[in-house]
């Protein structure tokens, strides 16, 4: 039976709750996983602010905000959710496992992308989502829909979770090499080696100026552990870049996060195709004329900084650095007749595991991809439910 969403879920705008709660925002979502990100604390919100909406464990929150995101999750908790995330509530006879399949779905994804308004942010509506048309079985053939899905996606899920950790450890081994390589060089701050320690600002107008083409805006979540992340990235007019000046990155510049849960990444600018920007909670850390960015940045990510950043915090200024504090950082740094040999030594220990990360990289694409697929099928009808009658 082919059925409006509208009339198999209902949405939720109040906002009543009193007390702590958890909040959950669009950044704390992971694409077409239909789970929160692992690893990442929910903040807690004491009370309503305009925009938000109570939730409870059943409903289900849709990325409205950039929608081919595909930021979809089934609460499992009392909570808060932002004003970027649609709420929907089963309607009786709906199972809330299958409602949030159907939202990961491509075709529900793609009616959001289709109704989206807005070239900057584009938006969707539940008024034009309320549309969608859906193939609705009985509720115990959704029952067993999210049954088997819950089944079949966990273990892509499982063996997905297992190539990410394979991943941490070539990082951890990574690491190693940098300890091994520059132990044998005096720590000195690391003002003495640069010659900008910066970051930027976020832009009048926050996240509505972002547009679908222009300069890169790199956030913290763009910045990981050796490697700047795009597949999330978002844009800048030209106003926001005449505005965001001395925010601009070049190539070479090592990227240092100095806030939140992800303070201490860093990674090398090394896009000379693409212009950038960085927000307020990035740091630029341009090395002098001599100092190899990327043993630079191998360091700032070494066990010893790390600790030191680590030891900042809890001096005082929880989750945050300040430049100065970023400049006093003891970093070992070879001398620059020494500095290429030691690029050579670490770029030959890091290609295999580069190699490595990037094959585990793409199995983790493909794993992904055939558990969308699996979705899709399954709540389109196509795909038989072993040992249930349609």
């Amino acid at each position: 039976m082919i059925v409006r969403l509208k009339h198999i879920a209902e949405l939720r705008v109040d906002c009543a709750s009193t007390g702590e709660r958890p909040y959950v925002a669009l950044e704390h979502i992971a694409s077409w996983e239909g789970s929160l990100i692992e690893g990442k604390d929910l903040p807690v919100r004491t009370h309503c602010r305009t925009g938000m909406a109570s939730v409870e464990p059943g409903d289900v929150l849709f990325g409205k905000l950039r929608p081919y995101l595909a930021k979809t999750w089934v609460v499992d908790r009392p909570a808060l959710a932002s004003t970027e995330l649609m709420c929907l509530r089963p309607r009786p006879g709906v199972d809330s496992r299958w409602l949030g399949y159907l939202t990961n779905a491509s075709p529900f994804v793609g009616w959001a992308v289709a109704t989206s308004e807005g070239t900057k942010m584009p938006r969707t509506s539940w008024e034009k989502m309320g549309e969608f048309r859906a193939w609705v079985p009985s509720n115990t053939y959704q029952r067993a829909i999210a049954n088997y899905l819950g089944v079949e996606t966990g273990r892509i899920d499982t063996l997905i979770s297992k190539k990410r950790r394979m991943i941490r450890l070539l990082g951890e081994r990574r690491v190693s090499c940098v300890e091994s390589a520059l132990s044998r060089f005096q720590p000195s701050p690391l003002k003495r080696h640069v010659t900008k320690i910066g970051s930027g600002s976020t832009p009048r107008g926050g996240a509505d100026v972002y547009v679908t083409s222009g300069s890169a805006f790199l956030r913290s979540q763009n910045v990981n552990n050796g490697m700047i992340e795009l597949s999330d990235v978002v844009f800048i007019d030209s106003d926001a870049q005449n505005e965001l000046r001395r925010a601009l990155v070049r190539p070479g510049d090592v990227l240092l996060n100095i806030t939140g849960a992800s303070i201490g990444r860093a990674a090398v600018f090394d896009r000379s195709d693409i212009q950038a920007y960085v927000s307020q909670h990035v740091c630029i850390v341009r090395p002098q004329p001599g100092v190899d960015a990327s043993v630079l940045c191998a360091e700032l990510l070494s066990h010893s900084v790390q600790e030191q950043v680590a030891v900042t915090q809890v001096g005082g200024n929880r989750e945050a650095l300040n430049f100065e504090q970023v400049g006093n950082l003891l970093v070992r740094v070879p001398p620059v007749d020494q500095s290429q040999a030691i690029a050579q030594e670490l770029a030959a220990g890091f290609s295999c595991s580069m190699r490595a990360r990037e094959t585990l990289h793409a199995q983790i694409d493909l794993l992904r991809e055939r558990r969308q697929a699996l979705i899709t099928a399954a709540v389109t009808g196509q795909l038989a439910i072993p040992g249930v009658a349609a």
